[in-house]
């Protein structure tokens, strides 16, 4: 009987043990989200000093004084994210809406996002020629009922003359 006491007796400790290494796991990973999640909201408020750094830059002499190097190496970043952006857009044969910044079609007149009128470049009859369209990609687009031209299927707008599709 000694021997199964001795027995219950282990597993029982044995359990208490293991129950307790589960709770301080639960605990500790719970503990450890919080600190995640604290750490998280202090990189969201370094950005955001960062960000007003960076748009005050102007302003303040102190800023400009201490940050010009950074600064200027984030301005030419930005030109070359600009630069590629619009390298894409040429191989896409595309242009982005300087409004909605939605990518459109490079002869569009109107964003079919937003509506917003578009500049284009000066056409070539090639670029401008909508009777190349095939019945397959008729089925692709909506006709635009005001100027007849064709849009995208999720287009809002028409990208020719800018009429509201319904």
């Amino acid at each position: 009987m000694s021997f199964l006491k001795d027995l219950s007796k282990m597993i029982s400790e044995t359990a208490k043990e293991a129950a307790k290494k589960s709770s301080n796991l639960v605990g500790s990973t719970k503990i450890s989200m919080q600190m995640d999640k604290c750490q998280e909201e202090i990189d969201n408020v370094f950005y955001e000093i960062g960000k007003s750094l960076f748009e005050n830059y102007e302003q303040e002499d102190w800023v400009k004084g201490k940050f010009e190097k950074k600064i200027s190496q984030i301005k030419e970043l930005q030109e070359n994210i600009e630069k590629f952006r619009k390298e894409i857009a040429k191989m896409k044969n595309i242009r982005v809406c300087e409004s909605c910044e939605c990518e459109i079609d490079k002869d569009a007149l109107f964003c079919p996002k937003c509506g917003t009128k578009s500049i284009v470049k000066e056409e070539t009859e090639e670029d401008s020629n909508e009777e190349n369209r095939t019945e397959e990609s008729e089925e692709e687009f909506k006709q635009c009922k005001v100027c007849s031209s064709y849009s995208g299927l999720d287009s809002k707008y028409c990208s020719k003359c800018g009429a509201t599709f319904n």
